[in-house]
């Protein structure tokens, strides 16, 4: 009884030290005030007017501009799409939810259950109107791309009907010519 209980606290402690080792580590790893100043000093050459936002098109190299730990190197683009970030009327982006999405990046939290950045600076924002996000972009960008496609395969094989049908009338047409010929 007594070694099974020195045990189970044994047990308990030796988690605990885990636990621990790995918040440490964690925070070791995690973005720092720094970084932080860095990003906004990239940020401002992106941005000269201080306007809050960037257009969608400048950010793949921004982030790759960036300093480790937010850097994300080029080629970008799938990972800033898995990212996830509000894009803005205007297709511009906002300073503070591609901080919020590049931490959450470093950090390796999802955005289920993590307190968003961007939640809590809210009232920053001037009142620009939320019109997606890089995912939901591809998304349309996708369907935009599989829709042309089928349209212009209809396209082509409603003109090689009309061209077959167009051949199969001059045929036509043209054997009742050629018998009067031959019994002339």
């Amino acid at each position: 009884m007594y070694a099974s209980r020195t045990f189970s606290i044994q047990l308990v402690y030796c988690i605990r030290v885990l636990y621990v080792d790995q918040a440490t580590e964690d925070v070791q790893k995690g973005v720092t005030q720094e970084d932080i100043d860095v990003y906004y000093e990239v940020w401002s050459q992106f941005d000269p007017k201080a306007t809050e936002y960037m257009p969608l098109d400048k950010l793949s190299e921004f982030v790759d501009r960036l300093d480790e730990p937010l850097r994300l190197p080029a080629p970008n683009t799938i990972k800033l799409i898995t990212l996830d970030i509000p894009i803005y009327d205007g297709y511009v982006v906002n300073c503070v939810d591609v901080l919020d999405a590049l931490t959450k990046n470093t950090l390796g939290t999802s955005a289920e259950g993590a307190e968003d950045l961007s939640e809590m600076l809210v009232g920053r924002r001037r009142g620009r109107p939320l019109c997606g996000s890089t995912l939901e972009l591809r998304r349309q960008q996708y369907c935009a791309m599989l829709i042309q496609v089928a349209w212009r395969r209809r396209v082509e094989q409603r003109r090689a009907a009309r061209q077959l049908s167009a051949n199969v009338c001059s045929i036509i047409v043209k054997e009742p010519d050629d018998e009067e010929e031959l019994t002339n």
